[in-house]
């Protein structure tokens, strides 16, 4: 909404731009209801006296400069909400990724449906307030656990969630880990950013190509809380490879798991261990290290490059 103040006297001499935001036009009659009006609200452009304690109001004293004050008002505010978004989105481990986008998409188009209701549907570990945050860009309140007054084009719509679909709602399904694992190496790239400035103490260290490949193919059940979790545990030197080995990967959700590609991950990742071990004991030389693991210098110097192992 872009406000406007303007003396009465111009009101059949004003024609104002089209424009994308709704404009709230109000009229003052005289100096001293310009006085009184200018100081119980706030404006983005004032046709009138400058007044100090208006300092983000753009004061105008003809027509033409009022129709580029709107203008310009409008442009603020849009490149405001780009940022708004933009910064949410950043922020956010939950929003992350290529696959989630087409339902940020949606959230999106529920802005011009004029809904009063909505239902997040959600699994557990989920964090659906991550939703509410990017369709309100910002604007809400939690009025109890997940349920939220949210503000969407400056019309209140309450927002639910729920693990199941409510009939007579309007209704979003949030997609789980497991049906959206091409955003997983974003989602820890963002979690391992955010950790890493939080904690200058900690080593900077991003997954290998094995490990991803195995927290790829985890399903996730825990969903974005339990990735967060397991990368706060890998960004302080927990191993987990083990950890999530330990999570009963074989549950009612994970029961298509690939076992041959997952154990050929862990054997590539403990291989690529056993190999950086023996050159480091043999200051990087390869032919004492591959004779300290009986295996043929081809081989070694094989399995060196395809694990992208170098001396740094």
């Amino acid at each position: 909404m872009i406000k406007v103040l303007l003396p009465s006297l111009i009101t059949n001499e004003v024609t104002l731009p089209m424009t994308n935001e709704r404009i709230n036009l109000k009229y003052y009659q005289d100096k001293d209801d310009y006085e009184q009006r200018i100081l119980e609200d706030f404006w983005d452009v004032v046709y009138g006296p400058k007044v100090d304690k208006q300092p983000e109001a753009i004061f105008v004293d003809n027509l033409s400069a009022l129709i580029l004050a709107i203008n310009f008002v409008e442009t603020k505010k849009a490149l405001e909400r780009c940022r708004k978004v933009n910064d949410i989105m950043n922020f956010s481990v939950e929003l992350q990724g290529i696959r989630i986008l087409s339902t940020l998409k949606q959230l999106r188009k529920l802005k011009s449906n004029n809904i009063e209701k909505l239902v997040i549907v959600v699994e557990k570990g989920i964090q659906a307030e991550a939703y509410v945050d990017f369709l309100s860009e910002g604007k809400y309140v939690e009025i109890s656990p997940g349920n939220y007054e949210a503000v969407v084009d400056e019309k209140k719509v309450i927002v639910i969630e729920s693990p199941i679909h409510l009939d007579g709602n309007v209704n979003i399904q949030i997609p789980p880990l497991r049906k959206r694992k091409e955003d997983i190496p974003y989602m820890i790239d963002r979690m391992l950013s955010l950790i890493h400035h939080r904690h200058k103490n900690l080593p900077v260290q991003f997954p290998d190509e094995q490990t991803l490949k195995m927290l790829i193919s985890y399903d996730w059940p825990g969903n974005t809380e339990e990735l967060i979790e397991t990368i706060y545990a890998y960004a302080t030197g927990e191993d987990i490879v083990r950890r999530i080995a330990k999570t009963n990967v074989f549950t009612a959700q994970s029961n298509q798991v690939d076992l041959k590609e997952y154990v050929s991950n862990m054997v590539a990742k403990i291989e690529k261990q056993f190999i950086h071990d023996a050159l480091q004991k043999t200051s990087w030389n390869r032919k004492k290290a591959s004779a300290i693991l009986k295996m043929n210098y081809k081989t070694f110097c094989y399995k060196m490059k395809k694990y992208g192992i170098t001396r740094r």
